[in-house]
C-alpha cells in the first residue's frame, strides 16, 4: 500500500478546549509528521503551546503553602488572630478562584488564572507582614481606631442597633463605619480586617488590569498584570486596616469607567467613574481631583470621531465631578478659595507637616513650570538606595531604582505612545492623573508617606512599562494609497 495506515487513538486525539484557544481557532488535530521529511519542509506542525502557568507563579504557591501552614499552628496553638486571618484568608481566595477562572475563559487566556491566583497568594503574604511589622514594629496607628470602632459598630449591629461616630459620615468616620459593617460579615479580628482591606486593594488592581484590556490591548494584558501584582508597593502598603486600601480600590473603578467612558461613552464608564470618584469623594477629596484632571486633558486632546453628543454629554460630566472635587478639597484641606496662592499655602503647609519622623527629605513643590519635572522625578522616583535609612526605605528604595531603570529602558516606545496618545485617550487620561497627583504632593516630605499616597496611583504609570515593544499595534490602521487618486471614467449621457 501506498499510503501510511494510521490507527485510532482516542486517547491521544483530543481536541483543545475551546477556552484554551486562541479566538478563531480551528477545532482541529495537527497531522502526523511524515517520516524523512524536515519538520520546515512540512509546515504541518501546530505552534508550541503557550506556557500556562509563569514560573513565578509556582514559587509563589510553594510559600504560600509554608505560609498557610504557619497560620495553621499558630490557630491550633490558641492564636485568635491567627484563626481569624485564616478564615477571611480561605473565604477571600474561594471567591477569587472562582473569578479568575471566569476570566481567564471569558478571555481564552489559560495564563490569567495562575497569574491571579499567585498574586493573591503573594498579597495575602504581604498583608501578614504589614500586619506584622504595624503592631510590632509601629505597635499603633489609624488601624488601632479603626478596629475600635469597627468592633464596636458590628457589635451593635448584630443586637440590632446603629451605632455612628460622631461628625460627617467622611473620611475617618467613613472608614469607621465600612469596617464595622465589613465586621458583620467577618470575624470581627484586626487580622482578619487587614485581609479584607489586603483583598479589597487587590480588586482594586484587578480593575486597573481590565482598564488596560478594554482601552490599550487586550493582547499585551497579562504583562500589565503582572506588574501589578509583583510590585512590592502594591503588595505591602494598601494591605491595612484603613484609607489607603479603599483608595485603591477606588481608583480601580475610576479608572476601569474612564476607559469604557473614552472608548465608547458607554454607561459602564458613567457608572464606573461615578462609582469611583463618588469613594473617592467620601474619603479623600484630593485624589478625585487627579481623576477628573485626567478625564479632561483626555477628552479635550482626544482625536475625536463622530458621537459629538455623547461627546458634549461627557465633557459636562468630567466638569461636574471636577467642581465637586474642587468643592469636597476645599472642605477637606480648610480653604476658602481654590486658586494658586491658596494651593502653595497648601503645599507648603503640609510639607511642614509631613517632615516629621525619621524618612523626613527636603520636597521640591511645584509651584512653577521649572520646578515640574523636579517634582515628577521626586514624586514618581524617590527615595533612591542612598536616601533610604531603614529597612523599609532600603526596599521601597531599590524597586524605585528598577522603575528608574525600567523608564530608561522603555524610553523609545513611551515616547513614540505619547506623541501618539491622541489616538489613544487612555494614555491621556493617565498623563493628566499622574501631572495633578504630582503638583498636589510634591509638598510631602516624608518618604513613608509618600509611598503609602503614590501606591494608590501607581498602577497608572505601570501602563508606560507595560507597553509592548511593537507599539504601532496599539493604533488602528489608516488607509493607505499606492499611487495618485484616478477619477473614475465619466458615464455618456444617454440622452
Amino acid at each position: 500500500m501506498s499510503e501510511r495506515i494510521r490507527f485510532r487513538t482516542p486517547w491521544l486525539d483530543q481536541t483543545e478546549p475551546a477556552w484554551a484557544r486562541p479566538n478563531g481557532a480551528p477545532n482541529a488535530v495537527s497531522p502526523l509528521p511524515e517520516p524523512g521529511v524536515p519538520p520546515a519542509a512540512q509546515g504541518a506542525f501546530a505552534p508550541r503551546p503557550q506556557r500556562k502557568r509563569p514560573m513565578w507563579c509556582t514559587g509563589a504557591f510553594v510559600l504560600f503553602g509554608a505560609f498557610t501552614l504557619m497560620q495553621l499552628a499558630l490557630a491550633a496553638s490558641g492564636d485568635s488572630e491567627a484563626a481569624a486571618g485564616f478564615i477571611a484568608g480561605l473565604t477571600v481566595l474561594a471567591i477569587t478562584y472562582y473569578a479568575a477562572r471566569a476570566l481567564a475563559r471569558r478571555d481564552a487566556n489559560p495564563q490569567i488564572q495562575p497569574i491571579i491566583m499567585g498574586g493573591l497568594c503573594l498579597k495575602l503574604i504581604g498583608t501578614y507582614v504589614r500586619y506584622k511589622v504595624s503592631i510590632h514594629l509601629y505597635k499603633t496607628g489609624d488601624f488601632v481606631n479603626y478596629d475600635l470602632w469597627g468592633r464596636k459598630i458590628a457589635n451593635g449591629l448584630r443586637h440590632g442597633h446603629l451605632v455612628q461616630p460622631d461628625g460627617r459620615l467622611a473620611g475617618t468616620n467613613f472608614i469607621r463605619v465600612a469596617t464595622g459593617y465589613l465586621y458583620v460579615f467577618s470575624p470581627a479580628r484586626m487580622m482578619s480586617g487587614f485581609v479584607i482591606y489586603g483583598f479589597l486593594s487587590f480588586v482594586g488592581l484587578l480593575f486597573f488590569w481590565r482598564a488596560y484590556r478594554v482601552a490599550i490591548s487586550a493582547k499585551h494584558d497579562a504583562t500589565y498584570l503582572q506588574w501589578l501584582v509583583l510590585l512590592p508597593s502594591l503588595l505591602y502598603w494598601p494591605s491595612a486596616i484603613g484609607k489607603d486600601a479603599f483608595m485603591v480600590l477606588c481608583a480601580g473603578v475610576a479608572a476601569y469607567g474612564a476607559a469604557h467612558l473614552l472608548k465608547d461613552h458607554s454607561a459602564k464608564g458613567l457608572l464606573g467613574v461615578s462609582a469611583g470618584v463618588g469613594g473617592m469623594l467620601m474619603v479623600r477629596p484630593h485624589f478625585a481631583l487627579a481623576v477628573s484632571g485626567g478625564l479632561a486633558l483626555a477628552f479635550v486632546l482626544r482625536r475625536q470621531r463622530g458621537a459629538f453628543f455623547r461627546t458634549i454629554v461627557s465633557l459636562i460630566f468630567v466638569f461636574a465631578i471636577a467642581f465637586l472635587a474642587i468643592q469636597s478639597a476645599q472642605t477637606f484641606f480648610g480653604i476658602s478659595a481654590f486658586n494658586q496662592t491658596s494651593v502653595e499655602k497648601q503645599l507648603q503647609d503640609t510639607s511642614s507637616q509631613t517632615s516629621e519622623g525619621g524618612s523626613q527629605y527636603t520636597p521640591v513643590v511645584v509651584n512653577s513650570p521649572v520646578k515640574f519635572p523636579l517634582g515628577v522625578g521626586t514624586v514618581i522616583y524617590r527615595p533612591l538606595p542612598y536616601e533610604a535609612h531603614t529597612s523599609q526605605t532600603m526596599v521601597t528604595a531599590v524597586e524605585d531604582l528598577v522603575l528608574v531603570i525600567m523608564t530608561f529602558r522603555f524610553l523609545p516606545r513611551i515616547l513614540r505612545v505619547i506623541r501618539r496618545s491622541r489616538n489613544l485617550p487612555y494614555i491621556l487620561y493617565c498623563i493628566g492623573a499622574l501631572l495633578v497627583f504630582v503638583i498636589v504632593f510634591s509638598g510631602f516630605s516624608n518618604f513613608g508617606i509618600l509611598a503609602r499616597q503614590r501606591a494608590v496611583i501607581q498602577p497608572l504609570f505601570l501602563v508606560f512599562l507595560a507597553l509592548p515593544r511593537d507599539v504601532d499595534e496599539l493604533f488602528p490602521a489608516e488607509p493607505t494609497f499606492s499611487g495618485p487618486f484616478v477619477p473614475p471614467p465619466r458615464q455618456p449621457n444617454p440622452q
